[in-house]
Formats: structure tokens, sequence, C-alpha cells
């Protein structure tokens, strides 16, 4: 069975639908692999990619949700932590028996009914609000940067405030505790290690606290020493910066697009 990718489905946003794509290639490959008889040795190659898009791409969609307030969250999200329970299922399935046909007609029927319900209602629904401007009068535009770096913190704030971005800056993790905590963000941007308190602690208080601003972190740590902490954030940029990129994915995130 291969399902085809329809425009209908498109939520306007590039990054979101380039990961939407993505997945129904792998899904349609996963079927050729299957007809031609490899449908086992493809398996597990399937489910290592589907732990990355529970954990990137999910979080990315539900904080374009979040930021253009739209009224159907509670219910995709709903859909995402089932999706998610049915994949860790899978996995407990994969390490206890290994690869079996049995395993392999299971992940078929959720990866089918995944793109044939979620896509065609829930997904489909998102990409009609959105593309009817639904949530533009919450057009974001405030940054909360955190950088104990001078250089780095001045050409983040000419990169945004000469973009219209309404830019606000700390200089160590306690502030941003307390600023973001006090005052509402439609992005935080924090580098990792800063005096007083860590980027990442900081975040994560803040996230325990309800906050569901999507946080992107600045670091010069190599991908080794960043460990579990990235899962604390939307994305994690390595310096030296690529400041088109950063700049590039902010938009993206909140759903902004530039004629």
């Amino acid at each position: 069975m291969f399902i085809a990718w329809k425009d209908g489905l498109a939520t306007g946003n590039e990054v979101i639908d380039n990961q939407h794509k993505e997945l129904f290639r792998k899904f349609n490959n996963f079927q050729t692999a299957c007809k031609q008889g490899k449908g086992l040795d493809e398996l597990s190659n399937l489910l290592s990619f589907l732990g990355k898009y529970v954990r990137s791409h999910m979080a990315q969609e539900e904080q374009l949700q979040i930021v253009h307030n739209y009224p159907g969250y509670q219910m995709h999200k709903k859909e995402h932590d089932n999706f998610t329970y049915n994949l860790r299922k899978l996995e407990e399935q994969l390490n206890v028996q290994g690869i079996t046909p049995a395993l392999l007609v299971r992940t078929n029927m959720t990866f089918i009914d995944w793109l044939t319900r979620h896509f065609t209602w829930a997904d489909k629904d998102l990409a009609s609000f959105l593309s009817s401007g639904g949530g533009s009068h919450m057009i974001p535009k405030r940054i909360l940067i955190a950088e104990d770096q001078m250089a780095t913190r001045e050409a983040l704030i000419n990169l945004f405030t000469k973009r219209g971005y309404e830019v606000e800056t700390v200089t160590n993790g306690v502030d941003l505790l307390n600023i973001a905590t006090g005052k509402k963000f439609d992005v935080v941007i924090t580098d990792l290690l800063m005096p007083d308190l860590d980027g990442a602690s900081a975040t994560e208080i803040i996230k325990l606290q309800g906050n569901k601003t999507p946080v992107i972190a600045l670091t010069g740590l190599s991908q080794e020493d960043i460990g579990l902490v990235q899962d604390k954030f939307t994305r994690i940029f390595h310096k030296p910066i690529n400041l088109a990129d950063l700049f590039d994915y902010v938009e993206s995130l909140l759903g902004i697009c530039r004629a």
C-alpha cells in the first residue's frame, strides 16, 4: 500500500511540510522493501527514523500551534502522544524479541493508521487553519536573548532588531529565569554556559513552571559534551553560529513568511 503526499496537507511552514513529505517517502520506501522481500532488513532503520521524528518534528509542530493559538492544539497533542506511546511499544518489542514478522506487521499497521487517519484529519485541519490566516493577529515579534559574550549578544540584537523584532537581553541564567517567567516572549535564545545559572538549568525550571515558549540553545560545546540536555531545547545551534540559518529557523518556527 503506497500513500501519496497531497498539497492539501501542506501547513505553509516549509520546515514542517518537508518533514511531513520525508515521512511519506520513508513509508513508501518501506512498502517497496516489503514488496521486494526486504522488509525485515529495513525495519530497524525505520523505527530509528521514527524515534528521531517523534523527538524533533512533533515538538516543532506543537510549538507552531501554540504560537498561532490553534484551537485544536490539545486534541492534536493527544494524537502525538498516542503515536509516541505506540512507537515506544514497538521499540520495546524490538528490544525484547528482535526483528520478527509480527513486529513488521505491527509497525506497518501503526504507520498506515498514522498516515491515513492523522494526516487526513488532524494535520489537514491544521493546514486549513494556518492557510486561512488563523492566528495571524498574533504575529510573534518578541525575543529574549540570554548570552554573556558581548560580541555574540550584539550580533543577535542586530540580526533581529533590523527585521522588526523586539529584543530583550540578559547575561546570566538567573536573569533569564526571572525575565522569562515574568514576561511573555515568542522565542527564547540562550547560551548553554553562563554565570550564576547555566542555560539548560534555567530552561528546565522555566518549562517545569508550564511555560511552553520555544527555547533555542547556543553553544560552543561538542555534540558529545551536550549529552541529554539537547532534549530540553527546540534546537541547538553550535558556535560559530550561522546567523542566516538561525534567523531562518526562528522565522520558520514561528510561521512567519516574508515576501
